[in-house]
């Protein structure tokens, strides 16, 4: 069956010529009579669901899909020259969905990048805020082991910071570590309320 599904084609700083498929989204209600499978859908430009790359003409990229699928519709065709910006994301894009191993890599290290901006950041609101041990806090403690960009299990806890030996602790839970002068890493968010007295 032929559907309608849109796509690029594009050529890298090498000549070469690749297509992706953007992955896509049902918008209707499947069950209802009126569902138009070809066009009741939206698209996610950030990623694509099938790809391509390599070949000599951006016809040939074309024909690949067409040789293993249906026919496509038609196809937005990018040379290099003068948008080199542009190709330079699709490759990427391109790179991700066909090495899925090394993508997962980058969004760790991206992931990790991010939890250690993070921490800085706590680190010095923690560092700068005038009379921590009397100033009320609210802690967001990081119950699991996913990244801090995850949807993980979290726990709140407000109060005062005591100090436990080289530890600031909020109901027993460490926060900051006063001789090093970093932040515990099971920390998720903290806000600090200055005391008005």
């Amino acid at each position: 069956m032929s559907v309608n599904r849109d796509n690029i084609t594009w050529q890298s700083k090498d000549g070469s010529w690749s297509i992706g498929f953007y992955t896509f989204y049902n918008t209707g209600d499947t069950n209802d009579e009126d569902y138009d499978f070809e066009w009741d859908v939206d698209y996610d430009q950030s990623s694509f669901w099938w790809c391509r790359t390599g070949f000599k003409t951006p016809e040939a990229a074309m024909a690949a899909y067409c040789y293993n699928n249906a026919n496509p519709g038609s196809t937005t065709i990018m040379k290099y020259a003068g948008n080199a910006k542009e190709a330079k994301e699709w490759d990427l894009i391109a790179f991700r969905f066909l090495n899925p191993e090394a993508a997962a890599e980058m969004d760790r290290k991206e992931n990790r990048k991010r939890t250690l901006a993070h921490l800085k950041t706590l680190n010095e609101k923690i560092q700068n805020a005038p009379y921590i041990l009397t100033s009320r806090v609210q802690v967001t403690f990081k119950l699991d082991d996913r990244s801090f960009t995850d949807l993980g299990v979290t726990s709140r806890e407000l109060g005062y910071l005591r100090e436990k030996g080289v530890w600031l602790e909020i109901a027993g839970r460490k926060v900051y570590n006063t001789k090093t002068k970093k932040v515990a890493e099971n920390i998720r968010k903290i806000d600090i309320y200055r005391s008005s007295y």
